[in-house]
């Protein structure tokens, strides 16, 4: 960055925002789940100590109010959930005034709770920090988690300017179409922002550290719910348990390997095809996904535990929970239940019939609840084949068998069997290639936990009844995911996500065996900790220094990248003051790279067309889409468009504001719209005009 200085001035309000968005979700994510269970006494809520309640208040949290929030949301609107959740807050603070005044329950944080606050402090403003923009002179330099968080904010900001369910905000065919996406994350974004007065991204950032408070929270239940561990060694483990959040797999061997060839990765995860996602990834990145898993494994948890009293609550809650993590990430929802199909019929040859009914009693929740939602996706499905005549149809299922591709299988193409198969079937070869390579590709990226899995299947008959089946569903998850993969888009999401379920399992059970070791043993598993941590290290350098770094080396797409992100965010900043929130923005999307994440993170509005294809993965007909690509090449190719001519082009798209840029081509002729026409906002580096509508 030669010697250009950061601007702490610059950045204080982005880190202010994003502090003030952790603050509010409390509302949403903390204070619903306290409440509920404190109304209820769930699981005898009232006489646990404050520690417990914390922990049980954010995964209730989650279970209740995602399917609730959209469920109101639908049925009323936005603000609505606001007030519930104002509500929520209010309630909770009589609550906690009320047994203080009466001197029930325990009320002190403790040294324990002293350390929980400050390893939550520091996991939020390294969360912040990692994932902000950070100004360096007239530069933003972004975090490589822009690659998704730019289309997560347009969605957060879709849900606050249209409501449940939300407008696809990066394609309009003329008229809203409503989102064909699981958006249920989103919806609680939204409700943030609109409490907090804060923006879109600031709430997205904030979800991510809150992803992490209910990924803690979930370590700890089943620390002492499910492996059952006597409260006076909870915090012990528990705090293990925290610590091996830390340690990912092997990657940084074949991460050194691809950057010695050269090759250029925004994430170190990237060297394989289908990763098997850190935790620090999996929670910077896509903290929907991470908070499905979390729902479902609460949901599991209830179920586990069981509980004398009110069985039809626990139902109600475990089935809430499963359904709100179908919205949350499909993908996740997806493989827990095919992996609770299989518990669920061991629980019935083994006689566990109390569990096997409530967990069919949770399923049957889930269904009713989301009856709405699937009846929503099924419509937009209907809509978009009836008005797309001669384009492909949809995907008419959702997953299809396939080996995971962790490593590749040109690896085995100079083997003899191999070479000569690639010939005759050369299908069949990828697949057998894949499947021969699956188990060398685990142990790359499970590393350590790859190992307590063989230890763990070593000790089987003295693990105990949970370890046992917490070890057979985490087997059967990576079996699953290895043989099955989704077939929606080119990446293997499924994999991807439902994997994590497998990941927290083995966790666990690393953190049981972690005390076990000794001697020779321990050093060797230190060891291997150790290299998995550096790996997260290495992570997190890589996550804020990969853009700076690609600019410096002068990668084409990157050399101006912050230069425009900064360019960007003080035009829409602008905008924002001047030009309503339902407005229709039309800009010449190039190719799918950096540059359309940077526009599409800073608009904050409706998009005409985000990439040059069209959108329409996430919502609305195709049949529009040459058309608008025809306009807009006219608008923003042509030598010399007069300023009327444009503005007529402009409105057929039903679009209202054009934006041109010192890095479009029009720019650079004095004579074209983008000087004739009067600007509504005018910096040095980028003009918007109005369409006249």
């Amino acid at each position: 960055m030669n010697a250009l200085t950061l601007s702490t001035s610059q950045m204080a309000p982005e880190v202010g925002g994003c502090l003030l968005a952790v603050a509010t979700f409390s509302l949403v994510l903390f204070c619903p789940g306290y409440v509920f269970a404190w109304a209820f006494d769930f699981f005898e809520f009232r006489a646990r100590s404050t520690a417990e309640r914390v922990v049980w208040s954010v995964p209730l949290s989650l279970c209740v109010v995602t399917i609730a929030a959209v469920l109101v949301g639908k049925l009323l609107s936005v603000e609505v959930l606001c007030w519930l959740a104002g509500a929520f807050g209010l309630a909770f603070g009589g609550t906690v005034v009320r047994e203080a005044r009466g001197g029930g329950g325990e009320t002190g944080l403790g040294r324990s709770g002293r350390w929980a606050l400050a390893m939550l402090a520091g996991w939020t403003l390294f969360a912040i920090f990692e994932l902000i923009d950070l100004p360096v002179g007239a530069r933003l330099y972004m975090s490589s988690a822009v690659y998704d968080h730019a289309l997560r904010t347009a969605f957060v900001d879709a849900v606050a300017r249209t409501g449940v369910p939300p407008v696809n905000p990066l394609y309009w065919p003329g008229h809203a179409s409503t989102m064909r996406y699981y958006y249920f994350w989103y919806v609680l974004c939204a409700v943030v922002v609109k409490l907090a007065g804060v923006s879109a991204r600031s709430a997205l950032i904030a979800s991510c550290v809150w992803s992490g408070y209910g990924l803690a929270s979930l370590i700890a239940l089943f620390t002492r719910y499910f492996d059952d561990v006597p409260p006076a060694r909870v915090r012990q483990r528990v705090l293990t348990g925290l610590a091996l959040l830390t340690v990912t797999g092997f990657d940084l061997l074949p991460v050194l390997g691809s950057v010695a060839a050269g090759k250029s990765l925004a994430d170190p995860e990237w060297w394989a095809q289908d990763q098997v996602t850190s935790w620090m990834d999996a929670l910077l990145w896509a903290p929907h996904h991470m908070a499905a898993v979390i729902a479902c494994l609460t949901g599991f948890l209830l179920i586990w535990v069981e509980g004398e009293r009110r069985r039809w609550l626990v139902a109600v809650v475990a089935g809430a929970g499963f359904a709100g993590a179908f919205g949350l990430s499909t993908w996740v929802a997806l493989g827990f239940a095919i992996l609770m199909c299989g518990w669920l019929a061991w629980l019935l040859a083994t006689g566990s019939r109390r569990r096997a009914s409530l967990l069919l009693a949770a399923g049957a929740v889930a269904a009713v609840l989301l009856l709405p939602y699937l009846r929503e996706l099924r419509g937009a499905d209907q809509a978009a084949v009836a008005t797309t005549a001669g384009s492909p149809a949809p995907a008419t299922h959702l997953l299809g068998f396939g080996p995971r591709r962790i490593l590749s299988s040109g690896i085995l193409s100079s083997v003899p069997g191999f070479r000569s198969l690639r010939e005759t079937h050369p299908y069949g070869e990828e697949q057998l290639a894949g499947i021969v390579l699956l188990a060398p590709g685990y142990v790359l990226e499970l590393g350590f936990f790859g190992v307590v899995l063989v230890l763990g299947l070593r000790r089987w008959r003295i693990l105990g009844e949970a370890n046992r089946t917490g070890l057979a569903l985490a087997i059967a998850c990576l079996i699953l995911t290895g043989l099955v993969r989704s077939t929606v888009i080119a990446n293997n999401d499924f994999a991807m996500r439902v994997t994590l379920v497998a990941q927290f399992l083995l966790l666990l059970l690393a953190a049981r065996m972690f005390g076990g070791w000794k001697g020779d043993a321990r050093l060797a598993m230190l060891a291997l900790a150790g290299f998995g941590v550096l790996g997260t290290v290495v992570q997190a350098v890589w996550l804020r220094g990969f853009l700076p770094f690609e600019e410096s080396r002068q990668r084409a797409g990157y050399v101006d990248l912050a230069e425009r992100n900064a360019a960007f965010h003080t035009a829409f900043n602008e905008m924002g003051q001047r030009v309503p929130r339902d407005a229709v923005i039309a800009y010449r999307p190039e190719t799918l790279d950096f540059y359309n994440l940077v526009v599409t993170l800073n608009l904050g509005r409706q998009a005409l067309n985000a990439i040059p294809e069209c959108n329409t993965a996430f919502g609305g007909s195709a049949v529009p889409c040459a058309g608008i690509r025809k306009n807009l090449a006219s608008i923003y190719d042509a030598v010399k468009l007069p300023g009327p001519e444009a503005q007529n082009l402009c409105r057929s798209m039903n679009a209202d504001y054009l934006v041109a840029t010192r890095w479009d081509a029009v720019w650079t002729r004095p004579g074209s719209w983008a000087w004739t026409l009067p600007p509504v906002v005018a910096t040095d580096a980028v003009h918007i005009v109005s369409c006249g509508r």
